[in-house]
């Protein structure tokens, strides 16, 4: 009959069949592979960049990633957040909030409670402690946090930017949670406080020795408030 014709009714069903018949064997392939890999797919731990999605590149030049934050009250928000290596050594974190519904409280104005946790985790540690620098108008609410406000960044959305300095200290996460003024409402993410790894961008760029820093003038540090401290997240 020479070469087939798909146009053709016989031909047709020869060549749909064929089609089949190569997706059964692919089909049976994939069983034999999972068989032999066990059967079942390996689960890990769970850390903040797996309920994320990729925002992408920003005119900033910073890759953002986005998630969604809830309080256990059902406020909701949603968090942007990037980090980048600094050119002296450190890590910058960058935090913006939109679309944040405080259930009734006041949804501007939103605070960062945040910590600085080292490479093997465990207990807050207080950026007034481990960092360099924190930013202007921080306050020390208790000796193992700090408090920063967003700003408004003109377009509706709230920043604040940490930058990310450690002193002579094993640094490598921030652990955080996000408030309101009147503390009613804290942000988490999955229930739990959002920790930030930081440890390959701080260690991207060769840093000033310890000696250097120390003789270094530290910048934007201020002394810890003496204000009453907020409720303890729920």
């Amino acid at each position: 009959r020479g070469v087939k014709d798909p146009f053709r009714a016989d031909d047709a069903r020869a060549t749909l069949e064929a089609l089949a018949a190569e997706v059964r064997r692919a089909d049976g392939l994939n069983g034999l592979n999972a068989a032999r890999d066990g059967g079942a797919s390996t689960t890990r731990e769970r850390s903040v960049g797996d309920s994320t999605r990729r925002a992408g590149e920003g005119r900033d030049g910073k890759a953002w990633e986005t998630m969604e934050l809830r309080s256990s009250e059902g406020a909701t928000a949603r968090l942007a957040y990037a980090v980048k290596a600094r050119a002296g050594g450190g890590a910058t974190l960058t935090l913006r909030t939109s679309e944040v519904d405080a259930r009734g409280s006041d949804s501007r104005n939103l605070l960062l409670h945040w910590g600085v946790q080292s490479r093997a985790g465990g207990e807050w540690w207080s950026p007034y402690d481990a960092l360099r620098a924190v930013p202007m108008n921080s306050r020390a609410p208790d000796g193992k946090s700090c408090e920063s406000g967003f700003r408004d960044d003109g377009s509706g959305e709230q920043i604040v930017e940490l930058a990310i300095e450690p002193r002579d200290g094993d640094v490598a996460s921030v652990v955080c949670l996000i408030r309101t003024q009147d503390c009613k409402v804290w942000y988490k993410h999955d229930g739990r406080d959002l920790v930030f790894d930081l440890s390959g961008a701080i260690g991207a760029v060769d840093s000033p020795s310890r000696q250097e820093r120390r003789e270094t003038p530290e910048r934007r540090r201020e002394a810890p408030s003496a204000e009453a401290p907020p409720p303890p997240p729920p």
